[in-house]
């Protein structure tokens, strides 16, 4: 059990802060904050994906400990205070502990320090949440990605067997599937937007998504992102792969649109979009705002990429100068329009703490 104040030994610069004997002392309820607003709804699309509140409480505590702790506790401590300072800052919530004056790029930065010693130390499941972990909001996503994809390919999490060797617990297992399930769905985003093949094969994973536990009530994110990267795993086969070379009529089109009804049908019904759109975004308090921007760009994302490959498609097919609005141009249009009537909602917080809403701005 953890005393009111926490004091943080051996000395750091926390935040650009240098900690002296006046200001050893940091309200352990504002710490713990950092924890609640990683793991809360608005960023389950990322955290909650893969990390658990016992993990991000553990590396907390021993990092504003008395004792050193190791490498991997310190990384992934740093990580969280840089992600919990950026969401508290954004929701104005820093504002009651100005003298603490935390940096949130400091402590990405601080963690990023560790990047090479997490690839080249002994196996952990703290190296491991760290190393992913600095995905999120790091400048140097794709260099990461592949880091991470490396990483996962020596230490062969894609095996049960290679798991259950590496861990010791049922929880540590649980983990380290969660975190490799979430590469995945990190991958095969990233290779639809940049129209490249993904090295990771759902095919290839003889392990499940892990499910939630108990009867908790949150929203099963790791779900969500799995299911919405295999309708992007089954675009680049269609466009990118040995079916691209076999003749398409339009009807693997209409099957997409069913499978991505399906995925919105899936959502809980509080998440799901009316006829593509959002209704009453701004009457939405702020955490179910940008749950439901975040579904609303994933939807989208999908659609334009359907939409504007098969545009590029037709007009290559084209011999007559003058023609209607091809099927896939008006529904992109569409799709547009529709993305054009949302983003004027959008608010410079909402920008800020979704990287989806950036994309279409």
């Amino acid at each position: 059990m953890m005393t009111k104040h926490v004091t943080i030994y051996p000395p750091e610069i926390f935040g650009g802060l240098e900690m002296n004997v006046d200001n050893l002392t940091i309200q352990r309820r504002f710490v713990f904050d950092f924890v609640d607003v990683c793991l809360s709804d608005q960023l389950g699309s990322s955290v909650s994906a893969f990390l658990d509140r016992a993990s991000l409480e553990s590396a907390v505590h021993d990092a504003l400990g008395q004792l050193p702790c190791p490498t991997p506790t310190k990384a992934l401590a740093h990580m969280v205070l840089a992600l919990g300072t950026h969401f508290l800052q954004c929701e104005g919530r820093c504002e009651r502990l100005p003298e603490l004056q935390h940096n949130p790029i400091f402590h990405f930065n601080e963690a990023l320090k560790f990047k090479d010693q997490l690839l080249n130390d002994i196996f952990s499941v703290q190296s491991l949440q760290t190393f992913f972990g600095l995905l999120i909001e790091s400048r140097e996503a794709r260099s990461f990605l592949f880091d991470c994809i490396r990483y996962s390919q020596i230490m062969r999490l894609n095996r049960s067997s290679s798991i259950d060797a590496l861990c010791a617990t049922p929880e540590d297992r649980r983990r380290v599937k969660k975190a490799m399930w979430f590469l995945y769905a990190m991958e095969q985003r990233f290779c639809l937007r940049t129209e490249t093949f993904p090295l990771l094969n759902h095919d290839f994973i003889d392990h499940e998504p892990p499910k939630p536990e108990g009867h908790s009530a949150s929203v099963d994110w790791l779900s969500i992102l799995c299911h919405h990267a295999s309708l992007c795993a089954f675009i680049l086969q269609e466009f990118y792969g040995q079916k691209a070379l076999q003749s398409q009529g339009s009807s693997y089109i209409f099957d997409l649109e069913e499978q991505l009804r399906k995925w919105m049908q899936r959502l809980p019904s509080e998440l799901q979009l009316v006829d593509g759109q959002i209704v009453g975004l701004n009457t939405m308090r702020s955490q179910e705002r940008r749950i439901k921007l975040h579904i609303f760009c994933l939807y989208y994302e999908i659609l334009l990429a359907v939409y504007a490959k098969q545009t590029s498609t037709e007009s290559l097919a084209v011999t007559d100068v003058i023609m209607w609005p091809s099927f896939g141009d008006q529904q992109q249009t569409s799709a547009v329009k529709k993305l054009l009537e949302a983003s004027h909602q959008f608010t410079v917080a909402d920008v800020i703490l979704s990287t989806n809403s950036r994309r279409f701005l």
